[in-house]
């Protein structure tokens, strides 16, 4: 099984359990992708294995900006598809949704390159997002953690 483990500006400070984790479902035989929004500044990367981890994770916002049209996914029909899930929001999150939505298009684009049959997402903020919108878009099924309350 490939699951893509998406993580926010990965491998940063507190990622250690991000690590062991990936590093556990390879033990099981999971080929693991890591992904992220971004790398973290240099100065957050204090681990002996934050270099090697930060090699093989594919960054989305490399991708991010001409991420919509490599997709190959009728752009204006995903957001079109979107649009309720936009309107049920206030401004804000809307806002939010339309911002993450390049980041969601290269995570779809990457998922069906890397033929990830799954994406598990370390935490609950806008990488879970991120990782909702790619599903509604066609992306692969998805799981994530809640740490904390």
């Amino acid at each position: 099984m490939r699951i893509g483990y998406a993580a926010p500006e990965f491998p940063g400070q507190t990622h250690t359990f991000f690590w062991r984790e990936i590093l556990g479902l390879e033990a099981l035989g999971a080929e693991v992708v890591p992904i992220s929004t971004r790398p973290p500044p240099r100065h957050v990367m204090p681990h002996d294995w934050s270099a090697a981890a930060a090699a093989r994770t594919v960054y989305l916002a490399s991708t991010a900006p001409g991420a919509v049209a490599r997709t190959g996914l009728d752009w204006p029909g995903a957001l079109w598809g979107l649009r309720g899930d936009m309107a049920r929001q206030g401004a804000g999150d809307a806002a939010r949704m339309a911002a993450m939505a390049p980041f969601a298009a290269a995570l779809v684009r990457h998922a069906r390159a890397l033929e990830l049959d799954h994406v598990h997402v370390g935490s609950c903020g806008q990488t879970a997002l991120i990782v909702a919108m790619a599903r509604r878009l066609g992306g692969p099924p998805y799981s994530l953690t809640l740490h904390n309350p």
